[in-house]
């Protein structure tokens, strides 16, 4: 995978969630305690931006869809199986610590260090994503 296709699927994601209605948008979860198995999370519920990536026929193609298992209402899987260092490997072709930045939230608010915080908006995280993008790719050209 080229630098050029890596920068290309997180923007891609950018450009998705920074359309979405902020009530549709809950960077805490993959997705909301509501959801009923719906793919294309159609049914009205909220999930963060790794778990709208799996709304997206695009990625889906790549592999990746959410589940429900045991205790979990929903988690994001590549081909059926779980491990997020394989999706952020495989599908966004980025580190585990670069991944960490990108989807997982942190309290408090501490975006100098690359992080949001689970209260983020749509449009916040899509501005988000783009500004690492440039950084992760500024740093892997150095």
């Amino acid at each position: 995978m080229t630098d050029a296709q890596k920068q290309k699927r997180i923007l891609r994601l950018a450009d998705f969630v920074e359309k979405l209605p902020r009530k549709r948008f809950d960077f805490r979860h993959f997705v909301g305690g509501d959801w009923k198995g719906d793919k294309e999370l159609s049914c009205g519920t909220t999930a963060c931006a790794l778990g709208w990536s799996t709304a997206i026929i695009y990625f889906r193609r790549l592999g990746l869809s959410i589940r429900s298992r045991g205790e979990y209402k929903g988690q994001v899987v590549l081909k059926g199986k779980l491990g997020y260092q394989r999706i952020a490997d495989k599908v966004f072709g980025i580190t585990e610590q670069e991944f960490n930045q990108l989807f997982i939230p942190v309290y408090p608010l501490d975006e100098t260090h690359g992080y949001l915080n689970g209260g983020a908006t749509p449009k916040q995280w899509a501005r988000h994503a783009r500004r690492l993008v440039k950084e992760f790719y500024e740093r892997q050209n150095n």
